[in-house]
């Protein structure tokens, strides 16, 4: 089954979520193929919802870095489309289409199994970030689904999140409760910054390095927000040796306070560099020291 799209053919389903249906495709005239991201939720009947998701599209046409997913284009769905799919999509729900990338996920490659690995997938991550930062956009909902490998290294996909911290004013909670900074799930909109992104790149890290999110599984996303918030950073317990001062680096990164994480990406990424010199080594579990304020 093959359904025309705008410029785009959609070739088949290729992924699912709560929120969207990405189908793997291509573009019509040039045979280049893409990802089309087209949300199926009720939610994108409203059309706060839509405005939203066309922030997502201004917010990532306005990047050009290799650690960040290219945007081609993006529409409704026409009524011939929705009949074309036998109900898979519905007629005005919005679509995104972006690069295909082949790799998969981050969590199913070399960042998950060696220091090397992981060192390379932060630190082409926090590159991204920082540019993404300097034009004023965060993401809000980076973890191990929305970053995936390329043969260029690591791509951060998915911006349905990205704010700038203006369009976060009377909006609800959002993002992923295993990768969501205290700030954000509070609503605090006035203290989204840099740091937002930087809490959450330091719950992938820790993912990628001891195979779980910090604080583990809990019931429900507000016990998980209470230990975050009233509870030490627990001892990691590695999956690969590191340097010993990666726990510190992720400490900072995980403090509970914004302005007690990295002020930049590039800050984080200095102190990434520099662990490599910084001796010993982490082979079993950690204690990491102090409680968050």
């Amino acid at each position: 089954m093959v359904i025309a799209l705008g410029a785009f053919d959609l070739v088949r389903p290729a992924a699912r979520g709560g929120m969207a249906r990405v189908w793997a495709g291509v573009h019509r005239r040039s045979g280049v193929p893409v990802a089309v991201k087209v949300v199926t939720a009720e939610l994108a009947r409203e059309m706060a919802f839509r405005v939203r998701f066309a922030h997502e599209v201004r917010a990532v046409a306005r990047l050009d870095h290799p650690a960040v997913v290219r945007v081609f284009d993006h529409g409704a769905v026409s009524t011939a489309a929705a009949e074309a799919s036998g109900g898979l999509l519905w007629a005005g729900a919005p679509y995104l289409a972006m690069e295909w990338i082949e790799g998969g996920e981050v969590s199913s490659g070399p960042g998950a199994v060696s220091w090397v690995g992981l060192r390379a997938v932060l630190g082409g991550l926090l590159d991204g970030l920082a540019h993404a930062h300097a034009r004023g956009v965060i993401h809000r909902d980076i973890k191990d689904d929305n970053v995936l490998r390329a043969a260029r290294g690591p791509v951060l996909t998915d911006f349905g999140l990205a704010v700038d911290p203006a369009h976060a004013a009377g909006g609800k909670p959002a993002g992923t409760p295993g990768y969501m900074a205290p700030e954000q799930a509070k609503n605090e909109w006035r203290r989204f910054g840099p740091a937002t992104d930087l809490y959450s790149l330091g719950c992938l890290a820790w993912r990628l390095w001891c195979g779980a999110v910090p604080y583990g599984e809990r019931e429900g996303s507000l016990a998980l927000m209470m230990a975050r918030m009233l509870s030490p950073l627990p001892a990691p317990t590695p999956r690969f040796e590191a340097p010993a001062g990666l726990v510190g680096w992720l400490g900072r990164m995980l403090a509970v306070e914004p302005e007690d994480r990295f002020a930049f990406a590039a800050d984080a990424a200095a102190a990434l560099r520099a662990l490599d010199g910084s001796g010993g080594a982490v082979r079993t579990a950690a204690v990491v020291s102090g409680a968050p304020r």
